[in-house]
């Protein structure tokens, strides 16, 4: 069990599900060190302490480029290189104000908001960490994206535009680091349905778990269920380790099947 043997990895917006669950994925695996990184800076230091010795909080608000530059500083002055980015911080526009009511009634700098959050963190990411990361030999870059990237989301525009975006923004970085032989592959995964917080004020009903809700949706899922933190941070940890070796500028969706399905089928037509 040392698919990362020796590497070190940094994961931003490191408190919620997904992170969490692939940050305790990874230092299963051998590494060197796991970098826990957010804005949330009590239940980060809460979180590196939970897991262990080998796991540290920084402060990085990803839309800074001086946070992250002081990050490298922080890996470069403690580990020496970095191997692993994994670009997870992330906001819906959920809750901005002023709101995002439809295309008529959004306001620019909620939209500017997600952007900032959603896209441009990775753009700052990987340009800030490829130094870092070419000089490990052998790195990689997951990004975390949705599955809204692929589909119409009149809810989230914002986001799903974000979020397509970093498909391409994932391939362009992808290409530019092999043409120059930076040997750092970049890649990204698009969940969909996981049972994360963001999925609370649907499913819970003050504060319980809505099961008929739940059911409601699960049964448009064709596996029937919402997936697991786990089973994404599985598919990170593949696209992190070098079981993914010659895997590079592509996306692997994690929706239980939902992006397949034809939503005509079983409908009836007059």
């Amino acid at each position: 069990m040392n698919k990362l043997a020796s590497k070190t990895i940094l994961i931003t917006g490191a408190t919620g599900k997904i992170a969490l669950a692939f940050a305790e994925l990874a230092l299963s695996e051998g590494p060197k060190a796991v970098v826990l990184s957010g804005i949330d800076d009590a239940k980060g230091r809460d979180c590196a302490k939970a897991l262990g010795e080998k796991c540290y909080y920084r402060h990085l608000d990803v839309t800074r480029q001086s946070d992250w530059q002081e990050t490298m500083s922080f890996i470069s002055e403690n580990f020496g290189c970095l191997n692993v980015l994994v670009n997870n911080a992330s906001i819906t526009g959920t809750g901005l104000q002023p709101p995002m009511l439809g295309l008529e009634n959004s306001a620019l700098p909620s939209w500017q908001a997600v952007i900032r959050n959603d896209l441009d963190s990775i753009f700052l990411g990987c340009r800030e960490a490829v130094g870092l990361l070419k000089s490990s030999g052998n790195a990689s870059i997951v990004n975390i994206g949705s599955r809204s990237s692929l589909v119409a989301r009149p809810d989230r525009m914002a986001y799903a535009a974000a979020k397509a975006a970093a498909i391409s923004l994932t391939k362009s970085v992808a290409i530019y680091c092999a043409e120059r032989g930076y040997n750092i592959r970049c890649n990204i995964v698009l969940p969909s349905t996981i049972l994360t917080e963001m999925w609370d004020p649907v499913l819970k009903e003050q504060g319980q778990h809505d099961e008929k809700r739940y059911r409601q949706i699960a049964d448009r899922i064709p596996l029937r269920r919402f997936g697991r933190a786990e089973e994404v941070a599985k598919a990170i940890l593949f696209l992190a380790s070098d079981d993914s070796s010659y895997i590079t500028g592509t996306e692997i969706v994690i929706d239980g099947g939902a992006q397949a399905q034809d939503v005509l089928r079983g409908q009836t037509w007059a």
